[in-house]
Protein backbone atom coordinates (compact mmCIF):
# COMPACT_ATOMS: atom_id res chain seq x y z
CA UNK A 1 0.00 0.00 0.00
CA UNK A 2 1.17 3.29 -0.94
CA UNK A 3 0.40 6.52 1.20
CA UNK A 4 0.64 10.41 0.41
CA UNK A 5 0.40 12.69 2.93
CA UNK A 6 -0.31 16.25 2.11
CA UNK A 7 0.94 19.72 4.29
CA UNK A 8 -0.72 23.08 3.62
CA UNK A 9 1.23 25.24 5.61
CA UNK A 10 0.25 28.04 7.54
CA UNK A 11 1.47 30.74 10.30
CA UNK A 12 -1.64 29.66 12.57
CA UNK A 13 -3.25 26.58 10.71
CA UNK A 14 -1.76 23.89 8.90
CA UNK A 15 -4.03 21.44 6.93
CA UNK A 16 -2.74 17.64 7.58
CA UNK A 17 -4.49 14.76 5.45
CA UNK A 18 -3.13 11.09 4.64
CA UNK A 19 -4.25 9.48 1.72
CA UNK A 20 -3.86 5.53 1.44
CA UNK A 21 -3.77 4.01 -1.96
CA UNK A 22 -5.94 0.70 -1.75
CA UNK A 23 -6.46 -1.37 -5.57
CA UNK A 24 -5.37 2.19 -7.05
CA UNK A 25 -8.00 3.95 -5.25
CA UNK A 26 -7.17 6.90 -3.17
CA UNK A 27 -9.28 7.06 0.05
CA UNK A 28 -8.86 9.77 3.05
CA UNK A 29 -7.50 7.53 5.96
CA UNK A 30 -6.90 10.89 8.30
CA UNK A 31 -8.08 14.28 7.93
CA UNK A 32 -7.59 17.36 10.14
CA UNK A 33 -5.30 19.91 11.37
CA UNK A 34 -1.59 19.42 11.34
CA UNK A 35 0.11 18.17 14.25
CA UNK A 36 3.18 16.48 14.68
CA UNK A 37 2.30 13.63 16.77
CA UNK A 38 -0.23 12.64 13.82
CA UNK A 39 2.71 13.35 11.11
CA UNK A 40 4.65 10.16 13.33
CA UNK A 41 1.88 7.67 13.21
CA UNK A 42 1.59 7.36 9.50
CA UNK A 43 5.48 7.22 9.06
CA UNK A 44 6.61 4.43 6.48
CA UNK A 45 8.59 3.04 3.78
CA UNK A 46 5.86 3.97 1.59
CA UNK A 47 5.06 7.13 2.43
CA UNK A 48 6.13 10.19 -0.02
CA UNK A 49 5.41 13.29 2.00
CA UNK A 50 3.82 16.41 -0.08
CA UNK A 51 4.24 19.68 0.97
CA UNK A 52 3.17 23.26 -0.99
CA UNK A 53 6.14 25.12 -1.49
CA UNK A 54 6.80 28.20 0.45
CA UNK A 55 6.48 31.50 -1.66
CA UNK A 56 5.35 35.05 -0.10
CA UNK A 57 2.54 36.86 -1.85
CA UNK A 58 2.61 39.71 -4.02
CA UNK A 59 0.26 41.35 -1.37
CA UNK A 60 1.89 39.71 1.69
CA UNK A 61 3.90 42.68 3.97
CA UNK A 62 7.25 41.63 5.16
CA UNK A 63 6.78 40.46 8.69
CA UNK A 64 3.64 37.97 7.35
CA UNK A 65 6.31 36.60 4.76
CA UNK A 66 8.58 36.41 7.89
CA UNK A 67 6.07 34.75 9.96
CA UNK A 68 5.03 32.28 7.33
CA UNK A 69 8.42 31.67 6.49
CA UNK A 70 9.17 30.29 10.10
CA UNK A 71 6.12 28.14 10.03
CA UNK A 72 7.18 26.34 6.93
CA UNK A 73 10.62 25.98 8.41
CA UNK A 74 8.77 24.30 11.29
CA UNK A 75 7.30 21.69 9.25
CA UNK A 76 10.53 21.35 7.03
CA UNK A 77 12.29 20.60 10.60
CA UNK A 78 9.47 17.91 11.64
CA UNK A 79 9.40 15.95 8.79
CA UNK A 80 13.00 16.12 8.53
CA UNK A 81 13.24 14.84 12.42
CA UNK A 82 11.22 12.05 10.98
CA UNK A 83 13.71 10.92 8.39
CA UNK A 84 11.94 10.89 5.96
CA UNK A 85 13.59 10.72 2.46
CA UNK A 86 10.39 10.83 -0.10
CA UNK A 87 9.19 14.48 0.52
CA UNK A 88 7.99 16.18 -2.50
CA UNK A 89 7.77 20.33 -2.80
CA UNK A 90 4.84 21.63 -4.89
CA UNK A 91 4.31 24.80 -5.95
CA UNK A 92 0.67 26.46 -5.21
CA UNK A 93 0.20 27.61 -9.01
CA UNK A 94 0.84 23.80 -9.91
CA UNK A 95 -1.60 22.01 -8.09
CA UNK A 96 -4.26 24.80 -8.11
CA UNK A 97 -4.32 24.64 -11.78
CA UNK A 98 -4.57 20.85 -12.11
CA UNK A 99 -8.32 21.29 -10.01
CA UNK A 100 -9.27 24.26 -11.73
CA UNK A 101 -8.71 26.39 -8.37
CA UNK A 102 -6.56 29.19 -9.54
CA UNK A 103 -8.26 32.63 -8.50
CA UNK A 104 -10.60 31.03 -7.10
CA UNK A 105 -11.99 31.35 -3.37
CA UNK A 106 -11.15 29.39 -0.28
CA UNK A 107 -13.82 27.61 -0.28
CA UNK A 108 -13.86 26.08 -3.45
CA UNK A 109 -10.90 24.02 -2.20
CA UNK A 110 -13.38 22.71 0.35
CA UNK A 111 -16.37 22.18 -2.27
CA UNK A 112 -13.88 20.04 -4.72
CA UNK A 113 -12.58 17.92 -1.94
CA UNK A 114 -16.19 17.02 -0.43
CA UNK A 115 -17.22 16.25 -4.46
CA UNK A 116 -14.08 14.07 -4.70
CA UNK A 117 -14.04 12.03 -1.54
CA UNK A 118 -17.44 11.98 -0.79
CA UNK A 119 -17.93 8.46 0.35
CA UNK A 120 -14.64 8.22 2.26
CA UNK A 121 -15.28 11.36 4.52
CA UNK A 122 -17.28 10.80 8.16
CA UNK A 123 -19.92 13.20 8.65
CA UNK A 124 -18.36 15.05 11.27
CA UNK A 125 -15.05 15.03 8.93
CA UNK A 126 -17.52 17.33 6.13
CA UNK A 127 -18.82 19.52 8.68
CA UNK A 128 -15.04 20.12 10.42
CA UNK A 129 -13.45 20.32 6.96
CA UNK A 130 -11.83 24.00 6.31
CA UNK A 131 -9.60 25.52 3.27
CA UNK A 132 -6.04 24.15 4.78
CA UNK A 133 -7.61 20.63 5.16
CA UNK A 134 -8.84 20.79 2.04
CA UNK A 135 -5.73 22.38 0.41
CA UNK A 136 -3.79 19.25 2.05
CA UNK A 137 -5.91 16.82 0.25
CA UNK A 138 -5.52 18.41 -3.01
CA UNK A 139 -1.83 18.41 -2.66
CA UNK A 140 -1.46 14.83 -1.11
CA UNK A 141 -4.00 13.89 -4.62
CA UNK A 142 -1.89 16.09 -6.73
CA UNK A 143 1.54 14.26 -6.15
CA UNK A 144 -0.44 10.65 -6.12
CA UNK A 145 -1.89 11.71 -9.75
CA UNK A 146 1.07 12.93 -11.14
CA UNK A 147 3.36 9.71 -10.39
Amino acid sequence: MKRYIGIDPGTKDSGLTVIDINFGLPEITYIGPYCKMTLSLYAGPNTVVCIERSTAAPKMGAVSAFNYGVAYGKLLSDIEHLNWHSVISVTPAAWKAKFGLLKKPKSASVKKVKQRFNTSLTKEQIKELDHHMADSALIALFVYEGV
